[in-house]
């Protein structure tokens, strides 16, 4: 008797726990969807002939929402402008203020790229200038409005470039594979008026033919610059992320007048390749930029887990909405590249 009783409890446990299965639904509300903006510009971007505003617009989903972005198409984008301060806007070095440029861009055009479903918002006339501050604002009848203001900071120009003769190093390398490394040095001229921030890029040239270049993302070695600029200063290897690497720093560090930088790069090439060059980029960035890419790599690629903390905790510059309108300038040094 005892035998069957037992036998009959270990039988009827499974029978207990499935028969306690509760179906629980997550209550999510429902938010109001907002548009999400991605728009950087620059007037003399190294990589692109189209300096124009262009503009992206999303729409927000549901955390639940496993679909592809919902891109929005009707909406009226403008671009206003204006001078930034006097002090700001001395670019030729006559002490003569800029004159307010003209605001040429009250609707935008959307089109497609490559017969997808992508749309870019792009104004005619309307193109980003050193010294000038933009206003955003994008009105759509299903979405709140939304605004965003950005600038173009002045670009600083990379002085007195040096590259030491690239080395080899056959230690720990893949087969097949060479690694290169060298030293650059350049200097730049630190702008003590105000807090000024930077993106500092390196790029190995490729030649594909019909006088095309192709540039793939090199490696700055971290330590030695990371002393010179300061713990707050943020340094993304491309193996890492090819979406904000680079080294981004401002000039809080800086002591003199002209700042001399130097750090390592490194790489590794297949024995038939055969790059043609080396480009170090260096871009003066608004301070809007500056906290889209550091904050982004610190939040999405450095294990933090802020993501349901707090909504404030990721860099956001769009009022009404979410994403990043931000400008920069740029200026670039290209030297050979010696086997």
């Amino acid at each position: 008797m005892n035998k069957l009783f037992r036998l009959f409890f270990f039988l009827s446990i499974p029978t207990v726990f499935f028969s306690c299965e509760k179906e629980v639904v997550l209550d999510f509300e429902d938010d109001e969807q907002q548009m999400a903006i991605f728009s950087l510009f620059s007037p003399n971007d190294i990589f692109t002939n189209d300096h124009n505003f262009n503009v992206e617009i999303t729409a927000t989903q549901s955390i639940l929402d496993n679909s592809s972005s919902t891109y929005v198409n009707g909406a009226r984008v403008t671009i206003a402008t204006e001078t930034l301060p006097a002090e700001s806007t001395d670019l030729s070095g006559t002490g003569e203020v800029t004159q307010q440029q003209e605001i040429t861009s009250e609707e935008a055009i959307s089109y497609s790229i490559e017969n997808t479903e992508r749309i870019i918002y792009r104004t005619d006339n309307t193109i980003p200038s050193d010294g000038f501050s933009y206003k955003l604002t994008v009105d759509h009848p299903d979405y709140p409005r939304v605004t965003a203001e950005s600038y173009v900071p002045k670009s600083t120009q990379i002085e007195n470039l040096e590259l030491s003769d690239f080395k080899t190093s056959k230690e720990n390398q893949l087969e097949e594979f060479t690694r290169y490394f060298s030293q650059a040095t350049f200097e730049l001229e630190n702008q003590f008026d105000k807090n000024a921030q930077y993106h500092l890029l390196v790029w190995l040239g490729y030649p594909v033919g019909n006088g095309r270049t192709v540039y793939t993302p090199i490696t700055i070695e971290e330590d030695v610059l990371m002393e010179q600029l300061g713990a707050d200063a943020t340094i993304v290897n491309a193996n890492s992320s090819l979406v904000f690497f680079g080294a981004h720093f401002d000039n809080s560090t800086f002591k003199e007048a002209t700042q001399k930088l130097n750090f390592d790069i490194g790489f590794s090439l297949h024995d038939n390749e055969y790059p043609t060059s080396i480009r170090i980029e260096l871009r003066s960035v608004s301070e809007q930029y500056h906290n889209y890419f550091v904050e982004g790599f610190r939040l999405s690629q450095a294990g933090s887990n802020q993501f349901f903390s707090s909504p404030n905790s990721i860099s956001n510059n769009i009022e009404g909405g979410f994403g990043i309108f931000a400008g920069y300038s740029v200026d670039d040094v290209q030297v050979p590249f010696r086997k």
